[in-house]
């Protein structure tokens, strides 16, 4: 049975703390318009940030992780896109003859679930290689090398793809007829295995998702400690002032590019963390639960930060990575360049030919 249909054999429901009206509204500010907006602009910047990663090589490690972070980013970006499609008001009207509340629960939802804990792994990945970087500066490039960089991530993302395996097991689409509608609409339904697979994908997903979230915590504290440890060693080692100033100005900025968004990231995610624990917790706030509407209320603010968080990223690149700036102004400005001046030879062959034809005339 669909969630949809469940709902329909309910003949007197209770009411809930939450209004359909109220729902409709913050699912439409949140989603339709401002994840929309934001999430258009995201898709741009994470194209310009695997466009620059790409062309700074993947010889190194760290490009090849935040390369896929910026990969991720932008499938989790379509995702929602998706996801805001099916929650337009216009597709839930009696007369459509699909049930869109029931169609991004397989197609965006866990897909964008499954996307936000591959992003917070790889994230918690690059810090682990930080650390490692800062405590064993001459032996990391032999611990981690890019073609170990590249199994990590491939494990990465196939563990945390199967962790949702479960729930496409048991659900599948199918014509049936809803209530509701008075007629036949496509929608959610389950087969013979839904008993046995039923609220396993949750429980992965909550157990990964916490997992993750308490590993970058870890990871960035124990590299903020060892970035303070090594300025203030340096600091009263190294006698050149103008060395101990370059060194400390490094380490500084090394350690607000990791924190900033290591910190971002935990931000922008931790809502995630809480509604799944909450859903867990209380049954009746979930997708069909008693209390859906605040459910979907919630999650609407929960998806408008992780949006948020998977557009921004090429502004800290770009202020706190030299290289990144580099090469960003290099492809661009480049380019830009390159446009006027072929622009400029058509301008004076253009006003050469008129000069041409006036003195012909004359």
């Amino acid at each position: 049975m669909s969630f949809q249909g469940n709902q329909s054999f309910q003949s007197f429901p209770e009411p809930q703390l939450m209004t359909e009206s109220q729902r409709t509204m913050f699912v439409l500010v949140n989603r339709l318009v401002l994840c929309t907006a934001i999430g258009l602009f995201g898709l741009v910047t994470n194209l310009i940030n695997m466009a620059v990663f790409t062309k700074l090589g993947f010889k190194i490690s760290m490009n090849i992780s935040l390369f896929t972070l910026s990969f991720w980013d932008f499938i989790r970006i379509i995702l929602v896109q998706w996801l805001n499609v099916c929650s337009n008001p216009l597709l839930t009207r009696p007369d459509v003859p699909v049930l869109f509340s029931d169609v991004q629960y397989l197609t965006a939802g866990w897909p964008s679930n499954c996307a936000i804990r591959i992003t917070m792994s790889i994230a918690a990945y690059i810090t682990f290689e930080r650390c490692l970087g800062i405590m064993a500066p001459l032996k990391i490039r032999n611990i981690i090398t890019p073609s170990k960089t590249v199994f990590i991530l491939n494990i990465i993302t196939i563990i945390n793809i199967g962790g949702i395996l479960p729930e496409y097991v048991s659900a599948y689409y199918d014509w049936k007829y809803n209530t509701l509608r008075n007629r036949t609409v496509l929608s959610l339904t389950f087969n013979m295995y839904r008993p046995a697979t039923q609220g396993v994908a949750f429980g992965i997903h909550s157990v990964f998702i916490f997992l993750d979230l308490f590993l970058l915590i870890i990871f960035t504290s124990i590299l903020v400690a060892q970035l303070r440890r090594k300025s203030k060693w340096r600091h009263e080692k190294v006698r050149d002032e103008s060395q101990r100033a370059s060194l400390s100005s490094r380490d500084k900025k090394t350690s607000k590019l990791v924190v900033l968004l290591a910190s971002l990231l935990v931000v922008c995610y931790s809502p995630v963390v809480i509604l799944s624990a909450v859903t867990g917790l209380r049954p009746d706030i979930s997708f069909a639960g008693k209390e859906s509407n605040l459910f979907h209320s919630l999650w609407s603010f929960a998806y408008l930060l992780g949006v948020f968080n998977a557009s921004i990223n090429s502004f800290i690149y770009y202020n706190m990575s030299s290289k990144y700036k580099e090469q960003f102004r290099f492809m661009f400005s480049r380019n830009l360049f390159k446009t006027k001046q072929e622009s400029l030879p058509r301008i004076q062959t253009i006003k050469l030919s008129s000069y041409s034809l006036t003195s012909s005339s004359n």
